[in-house]
């Protein structure tokens, strides 16, 4: 028998879950209806890593059924994603790739790469690494990255190489004519496609529209195919191809040791973003359906599946968005939904070989500009403008550092500017000054309020954190307000807002302290919380205050300073 240990060992890592036959019925159908989604989805996006499409099928088999075993979120669906794959092929440049059996080297190195990264932040629990990246910085890099996935695509639009045409007319050759069938067919599914989905998002009874919205990108690979068969052969179409191999090719390829130390910076990319993106989803999904997600075992169940990923000779994976909420909509209960997606891929590679390596890239070009398009996205970034502009800042400057310096850079470009707002921030606090309310307790802040106020008494609350950056400024601000108060016996700090205080603020602390002591005005500290407490107490901070102690409330140093003056008054009587 099972002792409790072992049973709790193996519930922590594997999913229970599964073997009751509870939402059975509902995981075998959302299972199917995702599978159909994924095909195309897999073929597009191993095309946009500049790949053989079939590697797309290879990543979507093996690296979603380890996932399922190891992954808390009950619904997300993993398997190759759009930015991810546009990182890959923006990888390519590093490692110096000339055919395509080097990138799929290079894929599958980067597979194993990030495999590693993702396992070594699980064996640290930095699960929490995803608060690195903020929402302004993801949305500046989905956005510009949406945009380099839909010009990476319209060289298969059109039938040119865009980046060769401008030396083709640099030497003064105009000969050159777009491919009328590919751009004509391209154009006309993007179009149809956005006009279908309009038409069935207004629809009466939308379940079943929108499931048929799901399935355009099937649709158009089916109508590529007819359109290939019509246009005569003089039309030059290219198309998937040989696929060698419907089941993946377990065998050691993995690039030299001087391509391992040049992918370390791609991968670590990669890493993070697809880390990030899946727990994005992960958590929408949990939210939604009262569920919890544990960040440190997604770490590990994606480190996992891109183990996979690079021993079956396939592509980086990642939790992909419209996939996962598409499984999640179509009533997936858990990961057992995935084990069925997986064998409708399966089914498609082992039976539909033949339809897959007629399949036009042009097709595949259109289904992934429809698939990114709606990442660009302008309403965050005019949102965000009409609340904080530093942060619309941000937005701008990794969209912008994306689009003119590469994927990676841009992405480092932007976490290091929103740092910097972050540090601007706290070097410029917010210090309010506060009166009481009339005929009330309650003190507020006296540009925002109608407040009362004593002449001797000035109560200042700052909100932020105290350290070495800002305490200059904090003390100049502190001294030029007591400056302005002639008949000033007391200073009250507020301290409700910090947390922290760090070794150079205490010493600046204690030295303001001392010069205002001098200029007899004593100082109060009020609302200290108990952490900062306990570590002020350590080094007798307290002793330092005129009364000896913290207050609770600022009303209670109010009286404290009332009953003071009373008894000195009583004194001198």
């Amino acid at each position: 028998m099972m002792s409790v240990k072992t049973n709790q060992f193996w519930r922590k890592w594997l999913p229970y879950d599964w073997l009751t036959r509870a939402g059975l019925s509902d995981d075998v159908v959302a299972g199917i209806i995702t599978g159909l989604i994924l095909i195309p989805q897999a073929l597009a996006y191993a095309s946009l890593a500049g790949l053989p499409a079939h590697i797309g099928l290879y990543a979507s088999l093996l690296p979603p059924m380890v996932y399922a075993i190891f992954a808390s979120s009950k619904t997300m669906s993993v398997g190759p994603v759009s930015v991810a794959a546009i990182m890959i092929a923006d990888a390519y440049r590093a490692a110096a790739v000339h055919t395509t059996a080097d990138a799929v080297t290079v894929s599958i190195t980067l597979a194993f790469e990030i495999a590693i990264i993702l396992w070594i932040l699980r064996a640290l629990k930095l699960g929490v690494i995803n608060s690195l990246l903020s929402h302004t910085v993801l949305s500046g890099f989905t956005s510009a990255a949406a945009i380099l996935i839909i010009f990476s695509q319209l060289d298969k639009i059109t039938g040119v190489n865009l980046g060769e045409l401008g030396a083709t007319f640099t030497n003064g050759n105009y000969d050159v004519l777009i491919n009328p069938y590919t751009l004509a067919t391209g154009v006309a599914f993007i179009i149809g496609a956005i006009i279908l989905k309009k038409l069935l998002s207004s629809a009466p009874g939308k379940p079943l529209f929108g499931f048929i919205a799901k399935l355009i990108p099937l649709a158009i690979l089916i109508l590529g195919i007819v359109a290939v068969n019509i246009f005569p052969d003089t039309a030059n179409i290219k198309i998937v191809g040989a696929i060698p191999s419907p089941l993946p090719n377990f065998k050691w390829v993995v690039a030299d040791l001087s391509t391992w130390r040049l992918l370390i910076p791609p991968a670590l990319a990669i890493a993070l973003i697809a880390y990030i993106e899946s727990l994005s989803v992960a958590r929408i999904l949990a939210e939604k359906n009262h569920q919890r997600v544990d960040a440190n075992k997604e770490l590990f169940a994606l480190s996992a599946a891109n183990l996979a990923s690079g021993l079956s000779g396939s592509m980086p994976v990642a939790g992909g968005f419209s996939r996962s909420m598409v499984n999640d909509a179509s009533g997936a209960k858990t990961q057992r939904a995935t084990l069925v997606t997986v064998g409708v891929i399966l089914l498609a590679a082992l039976f539909a070989k033949s339809f897959m390596e007629n399949i036009p890239y042009f097709a595949l070009a259109a289904i992934i500009i429809l698939a990114v398009a709606p990442l660009i996205d302008l309403k965050t970034l005019k949102h965000t403008w009409r609340y904080d502009q530093g942060d619309a800042l941000v937005i701008a400057v990794t969209f912008f550092g994306v689009l003119s310096i590469g994927l990676e850079f841009g992405l480092l470009l932007g976490v290091l500017s929103a740092f910097i707002l972050y540090f601007k921030r706290t070097l410029q606090p917010h210090i309010a000054e506060l009166g009481r309310l009339p005929g009330r307790t309650e003190y507020r802040n006296i540009l925002r309020h109608s407040t009362e106020q004593d002449d001797k008494i000035l109560i200042l609350r700052i909100d932020e954190n105290l350290y070495f950056a800002n305490i200059d400024l904090i003390e100049t601000t502190v001294l030029s307000r007591v400056a302005l108060h002639k008949n000033l016996e007391h200073l009250i700090l507020v301290l409700n807002a910090t947390n922290h205080i760090d070794s150079h603020a205490l010493h600046r602390l204690e030295t303001l302290t001392s010069t205002l002591r001098d200029l007899h005005i004593a100082v109060h500290c009020v609302e200290v919380k108990g952490p900062l407490q306990d570590r002020l107490r350590k080094v007798n901070f307290e002793q330092r205050l005129s009364a000896g102690h913290f207050f609770m409330t600022i009303q209670d140093v109010i009286d404290y300073i009332h009953s003071d003056q009373s008894t000195k008054a009583n004194i001198t009587q």
